[in-house]
């Protein structure tokens, strides 16, 4: 039975690690990756459906280090349109000491200090010189961006995020990318619309305080408009 009552008390935190995954059928291990982790479960995006009640081992690459893990699909679904990646929701089999200590340090130490802030749609960004974005979030460690035209995971691209007050050129990596709906012009034509997750590289002092300044001027705008 696929059940983990600690699933509920556990704080899922979004991050983008690679993973290798295995079924009881079918072939050696196969590569996907995570939307979001807590100790007890994650949500993981695979490149084919597997179905639900399926165990399946896991490697979860947090830099040097390979954690094994055993879990369980829950559910499975298609995020928005017809790309190909797949989204699972499975829960973890009780984790051994050493496993669950450097999970748990992986999550205290990489995903909650840099938390992203939803940001108004004053802020935009321009990619690789040619592809115009909108910051959906930031934080001083990435940003998601709603864009059209394709961006490919696992490649680096120059940003520059642009304000009424500011510019900011930063070089990042680009994690993830998804279809989050498809608008159609008054003649029918597919408008394909992305979301897609970058990591800033190589942040000097000058970029990391601008991104700072930024950062704390729309909270204070957000903080304005609420009251």
């Amino acid at each position: 039975m696929l059940h983990n009552e600690s699933a509920v008390r556990h704080p899922r935190f979004q991050a983008v690690v690679p993973v290798l995954y295995g079924l009881a059928v079918g072939g050696g291990p196969r590569s996907g990756c995570t939307y979001d982790i807590s100790l007890s479960g994650a949500a993981l995006d695979l490149p084919e459906h597997v179905p639900i009640r399926t165990w399946m081992s896991l490697q979860m690459l947090l830099g040097p280090q390979a954690l094994p893990l055993h879990a369980g699909v829950l559910w499975c679904r298609r995020p928005v349109t017809a790309i190909a990646v797949f989204r699972h929701g499975v829960i973890f089999s009780p984790l051994d000491e050493n496993v669950s200590t450097l999970l748990s340090r992986y999550l205290r130490e990489e995903t909650s200090f840099a938390t992203r802030i939803p940001f108004p749609r004053t802020i935009t960004a321009v990619v690789q010189a040619s592809i115009d974005a909108l910051v959906a979030d930031l934080s001083p460690l990435g940003a998601c961006l709603e864009h059209r035209g394709q961006l490919r995971p696992d490649t680096e691209c120059h940003l520059v995020l642009v304000s009424p007050d500011t510019s900011i050129n930063l070089a990042a990596w680009i994690i993830r990318s998804h279809v989050v709906r498809v608008d159609r012009s008054p003649a029918g034509e597919a408008d394909i619309v992305y979301h897609t997750g970058l990591r800033f590289a190589r942040v000097t002092a000058g970029q990391e305080q601008e991104l700072g300044a930024l950062i704390a001027h729309c909270r204070r705008e957000a903080h304005v408009r609420r009251s």
